[in-house]
């Protein structure tokens, strides 16, 4: 299930790097690199507030009962 707790690590882990620090979004390294994937939503190669934006969006439509779907969501932005 995506949430606003997604879009809150996603907004630390881009202010960490954006910091200059290391950023980790999962604890293992097997796990890492399939969450840096799922993360960067519009797939720029960044993983910045943006991609945040797009998931509170998800998670706000589909609390609603709206068809959440990744692509529009993006397209729309």
């Amino acid at each position: 299930m995506v949430d606003s707790k997604d879009a809150a690590q996603i907004l630390v882990y881009a202010a960490k790097v954006g910091a200059g620090e290391s950023g980790t979004l999962q604890e293992s390294p097997e796990k890492e690199a399939a969450a840096l994937s799922v993360s960067d939503i519009d797939k720029n190669g960044e993983i910045n507030s943006t991609d945040a934006a797009y998931i509170l969006t998800y998670a706000a439509m589909a609390g609603s009962g709206k068809d959440a779907d990744w692509d529009a969501i993006v397209a729309g932005a």
